[in-house]
């Protein structure tokens, strides 16, 4: 497979957070310089949605159902990750507590939280269904990235 050219055909784009689908037949990453974040179709490579409202994307990480994605961001003032729906693009939840910009993103393996790692030393664990933080770990002084 093959991932699509860059939006303006100009060459090459640095790609970020690449993660499969559960069931493997979906690949997700970000293109931060582009400001978006393709969903392509493994088999045939075409992409199937694009989503271009997540400032600087980075990590992504489809939930264990394969429905739902979180994307974080680089970019500095949003300092959050937003779970997005996989058919329909629209966002669900946005997860906010990082003082700086997320590293990379990550579901537990059964759903039900998301771990999000940042620039600021910090990693945070949020509820997968409300968005609301449920464990910080503070005061780490090197940078977290989620396996």
């Amino acid at each position: 497979m093959e991932l699509p050219d860059s939006a303006d055909g100009g060459g090459a784009s640095p790609v970020y957070g690449p993660s499969f689908s559960p069931d493997g037949a979906l690949l997700a990453a970000a293109w931060p310089d582009e400001g978006a974040v393709r969903i392509i179709d493994v088999a045939t490579g075409s992409v199937l949605r694009e989503l271009r409202s997540i400032p600087a994307p980075g990590g992504t990480s489809f939930g264990p159902g394969g429905t739902r994605l979180v994307v974080s961001s680089f970019f500095d003032p949003l300092s959050a990750a937003v779970v997005v729906d996989v058919a329909t693009g629209d966002e669900l939840l946005t997860l906010r507590g990082h003082e700086h910009a997320l590293n990379d993103v990550s579901w537990s393996p059964d759903g039900t939280m998301i771990a999000t790692a940042g620039v600021d030393g910090s990693a945070r664990i949020f509820d997968a269904d409300t968005g609301l933080l449920a464990a910080a770990l503070l005061g780490v002084s090197t940078t977290f990235w989620a396996q």
